[in-house]
């Protein structure tokens, strides 16, 4: 049986446009659109199955944007729509992002009973001076209220994702961030590009990093640091995996494809995942 990482593409975002991963549209979380979306998944997840027999998830993997926008009820309906669509390894990883603040007991709870980890919290800058001066949403206070719920639960499983490319980051900001992340201690730190963003980092990143080591977090996988014994299995890319949702690119059988960006478009066809594959090619051993 081939093995797998599972991945759920969730289009939401409270200050990105463009998923960092895929480059698909981000849409601000809205009710509205979010329940026919997870119909939408769910069907497509239906589609897949019969195609997905002769493979089993290693991995499940909720990216681009929050899980925490899902109710108990909703993750519930998710997760069994995964369990009837294809095999499951006895030992599957779940990882997911949350926003800041979004969490409460009932959610944590059964991502405990679900046995998620890790999960990763979407911080758009740790420097309130930061947030200010480039309009970003301030989620300091938030995040001290999810970790402090994290630790209640005996949950440390869980990481930051800090953007890269942010303009007027100087030396003294970078050693902030670095005081930051000390302070929250998080097992794990994804620092991702975002799209459109100023690559041109100030030299003192080298020194950020730098630092992340000599605290006792070590380089996992390129942009991802843990301070856990073993790396989780999210932190890099897998030979095979299957992406459902938005924008979702996959790579089996020797194929690389990717869904539709069109929402409009996904939610009418997803009861057929073919229809909804906007790019196919052949896979090649230097393709990403």
């Amino acid at each position: 049986m081939q093995s797998i990482e599972l991945t759920i593409y969730l289009p939401f975002s409270y200050w990105l446009d463009r998923d960092p991963e895929t480059g698909a549209p981000l849409t601000r979380p809205d009710g509205g659109a979010l329940i026919p979306y997870l119909r939408a998944l769910t069907r497509e997840l239906a589609s897949l199955g019969p195609d997905l027999e002769g493979c089993q998830a290693t991995s499940l993997r909720f990216a681009g944007g929050y899980l925490s926008l899902l109710d108990s009820d909703a993750l519930a309906a998710l997760m069994a729509a995964v369990h009837r669509s294809l095999a499951l390894a006895p030992d599957l990883e779940i990882s997911g992002l949350a926003f800041p603040g979004a969490l409460d007991m009932a959610l944590l709870s059964q991502y405990r009973n679900y046995a998620l980890g890790p999960l990763f919290f979407d911080v758009p800058s740790l420097s309130a001076q930061e947030c200010r001066r480039l309009g970003l949403p301030n989620t300091l206070l938030a995040l001290d209220q999810s970790v402090y719920l994290l630790q209640n639960y005996s949950m440390n499983n869980f990481g930051l994702t800090l953007p890269l490319g942010l303009p007027g980051r100087d030396q003294g900001l970078w050693l902030h961030l670095l005081g930051q992340i000390t302070h929250y201690q998080p097992a794990h730190l994804a620092l991702v590009p975002t799209a459109g963003a100023d690559f041109q980092e100030h030299p003192a990143l080298s020194l950020f990093q730098q630092g992340l080591l000599d605290r006792g977090w070590r380089l996992a996988a390129p942009g991802f640091y843990t301070r856990a014994p073993r790396a989780p299995r999210c932190a890099a890319r897998p030979a095979a995996y299957v992406g459902v949702g938005l924008g979702a690119p996959s790579r089996l059988d020797g194929f690389l494809t990717r869904n539709t960006w069109d929402m409009a478009y996904y939610l009418s066809h997803s009861a057929d995942y073919r229809q909804l594959i906007a790019s196919v090619r052949e896979d090649r051993p230097d393709a990403p």
